[in-house]
């Protein structure tokens, strides 16, 4: 792995620990590829969709991009560890004995393999994942199985459980791990994890999910990932984004903007103050583009964002556009704050008195019909703000 070392002071003791670095979107794009390879000394590790008809990944469908071109762009990335997605909550009850669906899969996974291109691939199915370890043995004992963060692995026993169904699944055992959302807020919890992991399954890199922006155990999100799977089977032609807006968790956050402060996110301020046992961020999205994605990088790579938090925020970038939150009228102890939240918002009120500080509404404008255009034309459709992968 690429790495720096970055020194903490304990009493008069000088102890040097492991720079965390960032997991992030790849996409098959030019100068997208070039921004990273310039920033490849703080990359963990990438993910990437494998752009088939049907979507094999948890989000609808990109365009114009092709599963050919991983082939073009990935080795200028060199040695960084490379992740595809299979990541969809559930597929078609047909896809577990359809053999053609698998063999389209696999073929693509072989091919980016062969290549020197592919590590492992990230999944939430395990009817797939076993299907597909049943239909080529030898494919499957080629790569790394990293489940997806809504496996919600937030204890030991759910570890030591997904561990045992893919080494019976024939793909090998993950080198990296995707600790539940909710532990971002739940230090005794994560400790307990990194002391389980660092014990029974080393060397496994740890990881945690810092700008996806969703609700706190979010009530929406089995519904959510479902209509996301039922869309990528062409069952549904609804789009999630205006479900959310209206009904769901961008609502929510809307009517109390207070709500944000709740979410589960990380700063790019407070990565260096996480366990020195994680290894890595992870950024999600890639449905937003290159200019949000390279936005969201370079600010958890400094470490540092001036302007509206939500500009940094897969599913809260939609609201953007209307509310501000001053991500420099956060205070220094925001995240301590977050932990130590008694999580009886009626009595308290620090996230009320904190919105009032940082949080402002947006007049209204007038939506730009040529960046929303040229943002269907490469993306294939709607905007699409992504709830974890």
């Amino acid at each position: 792995m690429h790495s720096r070392g970055r020194e903490k002071t304990i009493g008069l003791r000088c102890v040097t620990t492991m720079t965390i670095q960032l997991s992030i979107p790849f996409l098959p794009d030019p100068a997208y590829t070039d921004f990273l390879a310039a920033r490849r000394a703080h990359l963990h590790s990438l993910y990437f969709s494998l752009f088939t008809t049907p979507g094999a990944d948890a989000r609808y469908r990109l365009g114009p991009w092709r599963g050919e071109q991983l082939l073009d762009y990935l080795p200028r990335l060199g040695n960084i560890p490379k992740y595809a997605l299979i990541n969809s909550r559930f597929y078609h009850p047909g896809h577990y004995f359809d053999t053609a669906f698998q063999d389209r899969l696999l073929e693509r996974l072989e091919g980016l393999t062969a290549a020197g291109l592919l590590t492992g691939v990230v999944f939430a199915d395990f009817y797939l994942l076993r299907a597909l370890g049943r239909r080529r043995p030898s494919t499957a004992r080629a790569l790394e199985a990293v489940p997806s963060v809504n496996a919600q692995i937030d204890n030991p026993r759910k570890l030591r459980i997904c561990l045992e169904m893919i080494a019976a699944s024939g793909f090998r055992r993950p080198q990296k791990i995707l600790l539940d959302r909710a532990l971002n807020r739940q230090p005794k919890a994560l400790t307990q994890m990194v002391k389980t992991i660092q014990e029974h399954y080393a060397p496994m890199a740890i990881g945690l999910l810092a700008n996806e922006g969703c609700l706190p155990d979010c009530p929406f999100k089995p519904a959510h990932d479902a209509h996301l799977a039922l869309g990528n089977m062409d069952l549904t032609r609804e789009n999630t984004y205006d479900l959310n807006v209206e009904l769901g968790c961008l609502e929510a956050f809307r009517s109390r903007p207070e709500r944000i402060f709740q979410s589960p996110f990380i700063r790019p301020e407070d990565v260096d103050r996480l366990d020195p046992a994680i290894s890595f961020v992870k950024l999600g999205g890639r449905t937003l583009g290159t200019a949000f994605l390279q936005r969201a990088i370079d600010a958890y790579i400094q470490r540092r964002y001036h302007g509206n938090l939500l500009d940094l925020m897969d599913t809260l970038e939609a609201l953007a556009p209307v509310i501000h939150v001053d991500a420099d009228a956060l205070p220094d102890d925001f995240m301590a704050c977050m932990i130590a939240c008694p999580d009886n918002c009626r009595e308290c009120g620090y996230c009320r008195q904190l919105a009032r500080k940082a949080v402002r509404n947006l007049p209204m404008q007038l939506p730009d019909w040529r960046q929303k255009n040229d943002f269907r034309r490469r993306c294939g459709g709607s905007r699409e703000p992504s709830l974890g992968m």
